[in-house]
């Protein structure tokens, strides 16, 4: 191919002033008219010979024409830009909004929990050091210690009596040698003896015990009541307990008083109930028995008692730290969101960057471009067919075309056509 041919390749075919008008008025490039392009492909294949070279060199003219069209129409480059603009509001729109969010998250929100996690750590500390500010009355761990050691002393010593008692009176036999009180109604043997017995006295010795607590437990349970019922309640089980006590005791001196007349030489009447009144040991048996009982359960309430209020203590705490790890999560939550809103707003501040360099210094193809392109390559295609050259140098041809319009049309391309 000769200079002189190349140089005719510039030479197109000019347009009608009428028809370029026309396009300024519709904001058209001021191109050939696409119409000419398919003769002019064939023109110039003829010229050239068809060869991929001169297609080639052809190709890059329209481009370039329509380059310099598009930059010397500003007015239609403005039309043409509008959604590249209307993007890069958005892009800038949405990272202002973001940015927004971040700072919100940053400087407020984030703060604001952990200045609220600091209250509830002071608020913990205070209610160790002055439960009563916050929770309306003192801890009782004190109370509560010293309750709890007296309680379970009375309760072995209420075990031992009762065990104690309940064998002497139920299966004890009693001997001139130990009718005292002390032997009457404390015997160091009576588990081994019940043992010795059988399982059943036994097991009888070792449950009365937990039938005079389990009164004291529901004394303390029926308070729950109503002023009246509760009263009531208290007092039936007092009298019960009271009741019960009376029995072992009687039991207990009407054996004693059994074994002094078998020891003397008179006939004694038979025990009564006046007689056990006035028997000094009836009365120490009970008193022995049950007052203990009446200090046990009075003693239980206050443990309890003490104990509820530690337990509002621990309660209060364990609240302020729950609240502690439910603010922490909320804080890693909103780090996590921060840290996204942080990425978003880095790819939109990337798209809004590359929107804004094309703005200032690319430009975007009229629709048309890629039409002249398809109707010059067909004119170029229809002389190769007319003059029959082979079926591979049209191949090479139509390659050349294709690659042309990735390069300019496809997703890398450095310019951009409206469709």
């Amino acid at each position: 191919m000769s200079k002189a041919d190349l140089g005719k390749l510039f030479s197109l075919r000019k347009v009608d002033p009428a028809t370029t008008n026309g396009a300024n008025d519709s904001h058209q490039e001021p191109a050939a008219n696409p119409e000419n392009y398919q003769d002019n492909g064939f023109r110039q294949a003829g010229r050239l010979e068809g060869s991929v070279a001169g297609l080639r060199v052809c190709l890059a003219r329209i481009h370039h024409d329509h380059r310099q069209a598009a930059r010397e129409n500003r007015a239609h480059q403005d039309v043409l830009m509008r959604p590249y603009r209307e993007k890069l509001q958005n892009h800038e729109h949405d990272a202002g909004q973001l940015h927004d969010e971040v700072v919100s998250i940053k400087d407020r929100r984030i703060p604001n929990l952990k200045e609220r996690i600091e209250t509830l750590k002071k608020e913990i500390s205070d209610i160790r050091q002055d439960p009563k500010a916050h929770i309306g009355h003192e801890s009782g761990k004190a109370g509560f210690i010293i309750g709890l050691i007296i309680l379970l002393f009375l309760t072995v010593y209420l075990f031992v009596f009762y065990s104690s008692a309940s064998y002497s009176a139920f299966f004890k036999t009693f001997e001139i040698t130990n009718i005292g009180v002390a032997n009457s109604i404390f015997d160091p043997h009576a588990i081994t003896k019940a043992i010795a017995d059988g399982i059943t006295e036994l097991v009888l010795i070792l449950t009365i015990p937990f039938v005079f607590l389990g009164l004291g437990y529901l004394i303390h349970k029926v308070q729950a009541a109503s002023k009246w019922e509760k009263y009531l309640k208290v007092f039936l089980l007092v009298l019960v307990t009271f009741f019960f006590d009376t029995l072992l005791a009687y039991e207990i001196t009407s054996k004693i008083y059994e074994i002094k007349g078998q020891s003397g030489f008179t006939a004694v009447p038979d025990y009564t109930v006046h007689m056990a009144m006035e028997n000094v040991q009836f009365w120490i048996i009970i008193f022995a028995g049950f007052v203990v009982y009446l200090i046990w359960g009075f003693v239980f309430d206050i443990v309890m008692e003490a104990h509820r209020q530690l337990d509002a203590v621990a309660v209060a705490i364990r609240e302020r730290r729950s609240k502690i790890t439910d603010t922490e999560s909320e804080i890693t939550k909103l780090e996590g969101e921060q840290l996204r809103k942080e990425e978003q707003i880095a790819l939109h501040r990337r798209e809004a960057a590359k929107l804004r360099e094309f703005i200032e210094h690319g430009f975007v193809f009229n629709k048309d471009f890629k039409q002249c392109i398809y109707q010059f390559t067909q004119g170029w295609m229809a002389w190769m067919r007319g003059r029959g050259l082979p079926m591979g140098d049209m191949d090479k041809a139509n390659e050349v075309v294709q690659g042309f319009i990735q390069v300019n049309f496809g997703e890398d391309a450095a310019e951009n056509m409206i469709e």
